[in-house]
């Protein structure tokens, strides 16, 4: 730090090494389905999924060496000049220039490389620097210091989970293999899968980096006004925005663009081949990629109102915020964040709400001090407030085709013309009826506002919400003073979500499980009839979301505290 007149300096860098072994190996024991618990007992597989080490499948050695090993450096340069115009202005400018770095090579196989369509693709991130600009000003507005505006813009770069750099170097094509078959025969259980090679050689699946990849990096933007009101209270009105410029984006690319649309109300695209004959390269199981996207945004306005008194402190605060993208990237692999991506079209879904899209959210807190001759006790309490959190509606079953049986948004018929349902049935005859399934799914749908609210119409991802969830927690504090100077011992007492001790259905915390990234599944996919789907509806009781069985509950906690 440098200090010139109305000038402050500041020069910085910095260096990161990870250093990473990634050990996780996924299905090494196998994934084994059966149709019934007879055909298990009879060694009779329905299909049989699972990874194995091309070189040595032996336990200790897959438990010893990891399935990844590489490292990452993130490096970063900055300069920053605060410059005081006056008593009441003053601007700061900045430049920062970060940068990532990946020793070596990510493996590529030679199957994909002699396949054209996948010829492209070098497997190497950019490791050029990203120039970042940023301004920020703050200006007292009156002579008297009671209005305070401040803002600024600028560019950042972020990081990522470093996993997602594991994937492209594990499942490679070039160490692991996988098994996806479906025996018609007897097939003993085996714990190595590697046993079972020969049935489909060479069988891989494979997860790219796109060429020239880079880290997240967005375009931020803030502005706010600070107000000293009478009674000692703050009051601060506040606006962020931020726009997405080199995002994140999973992608499956072995499909074949032989594609069809149906040709209802539901007219969205599907896949005209499956198996082998959908794929680029009947070799690989599907071929991931992690590439960038400049699609998203992100908005949010807040206001509080503080009082910071000797005996009383208040705060009061409320956020409105939206948030969107098109994905956001919970899962570990590139499988996983592709096929649980709720969309129309998996490959160019559209720009929707983010798993962690704000809504409203209200937090307020009130404490006040007693003092007792030397001691102090403090009693107060929090109140948050959350609008619920998103999830989507979709289907159970792969809708468009695609490889994935979990990522297909729900078209919501506004009448029995818009969808095709089929007849549950047994030796005996009909159980329930399509038109029985139509006026319970209508019913289903009128009972929920948002899904009724759609009708004629996609859901959308994280479209829908769960009811708000309120907690207030109550704090006893009791501070004494020990001996000479700062010492002093303070208990405390906490009592979490506080209503339910009075009631058992107040403090309720509302969720949906995200097992399949907050995905409900309502309407079951059967199969494709004269150009259209067919569904069934198996008419779910209850309620999409959960209660939560331990946030729910009030829980109380002591604590001791020693101060010196």
């Amino acid at each position: 730090m440098y200090y010139r007149k109305q000038h402050t300096f500041t020069f910085g860098g910095s260096v990161e090494f990870n250093q990473i072994e990634y050990r996780f190996l996924s299905a090494w024991n196998g994934r084994w389905q059966y149709s019934s618990p007879s055909n298990f007992f009879a060694d009779l597989p329905s299909r049989i999924r699972g990874v194995y080490n091309v070189d040595n499948n032996d336990f200790d050695y897959n438990r010893q060496t990891p399935s990844a090993e590489y490292a990452v450096m993130l490096g970063g340069l900055y300069a920053q000049d605060e410059f005081r115009i006056n008593k009441r202005l003053s601007i700061t400018g900045g430049v920062r220039v970060d940068l990532q770095w990946h020793p070596g090579d990510f493996p590529l196989s030679q199957d994909l490389t002699n396949t054209p369509e996948f010829a492209i693709y070098e497997n190497k991130i950019n490791s050029k620097p990203q120039v970042n600009p940023r301004f920020g000003f703050n200006y007292q507005v009156t002579k008297n210091k009671k209005i305070n505006l401040r803002g600024g813009s600028g560019l950042f770069t972020g990081r990522i989970p470093f996993l997602w750099y594991a994937y492209p170097h594990y499942i490679s094509g070039t160490q692991y293999n996988n098994i996806d078959v479906k025996p018609t025969g007897t097939t003993p259980i085996t714990t190595d899968l590697s046993d079972l090679a020969s049935l489909q050689p060479g069988l891989t699946e494979i997860n790219l980096i796109d060429n020239g990849f880079k880290l997240p990096r967005d375009w931020k933007n803030n502005l706010a006004v600070e107000i000293k009101l009478p009674g000692k209270l703050l009051l601060t009105l506040e606006a962020t925005y931020s726009k997405t410029l080199n995002g994140l984006l999973f992608k499956s690319i072995n499909g074949k663009d032989s594609v069809s649309t149906y040709t209802g109300s539901d007219n969205r695209p599907y896949f005209l081949a499956s198996g082998a004959a959908a794929k680029i390269n009947d070799q690989f199981t599907n071929v991931f990629i992690l590439t960038n996207t400049s699609k998203g945004y992100r908005y949010n306005l807040t206001i509080n109102l503080a009082r910071n008194g000797e005996k009383l402190v208040n705060f009061l605060g409320y956020s409105y915020g939206k948030s969107f993208d098109l994905t956001s990237s919970v899962r570990n692999s590139h499988a996983a964040n592709y096929e649980w991506n709720q969309s129309i079209v998996a490959n160019d879904p559209r720009l929707s709400y983010s798993n962690f899209d704000l809504r409203h959210k209200i937090i307020s807190y009130h404490f006040y001090n007693f003092k007792l001759k030397k001691s102090l006790l403090k009693v107060g309490f929090v109140y948050n407030g959350r609008s619920g959190s998103p999830f989507s509606f979709i289907y159970e079953g792969d809708i468009n085709r695609d490889g994935s049986a979990k990522n297909d948004l729900l078209y919501v018929p506004a009448t029995s013309a818009d969808i095709q349902f089929q007849a549950y049935t047994n030796a005996d005859g009909v159980l329930v009826s399509a038109e029985t399934q139509w006026s319970q799914l209508d019913q289903y749908i009128s009972n929920n506002d948002y899904l009724n609210s759609k009708r004629g119409d996609y859901t959308e991802r994280n479209g829908a919400r769960t009811p708000w969830n309120h907690q207030v927690d109550l704090r006893l504090s009791y501070e004494q003073p020990l001996f000479k100077g700062k010492n002093k011992l303070e208990i405390t007492f906490d009592l979490f979500n506080a209503p339910n001790l009075v009631n058992k259905n107040w403090g309720k915390q509302h969720f949906v499980p995200n097992v399949q990234n907050a995905g409900v599944g309502v309407i079951d996919f059967v199969k494709i009839e004269n150009g259209n789907p067919l569904y069934q509806f198996k008419n779910p009781t209850g309620t999409p979301w959960q209660i939560d069985p331990i946030n729910s509950r009030w829980q109380g906690q002591i604590g001791v505290i020693y101060h010196f």
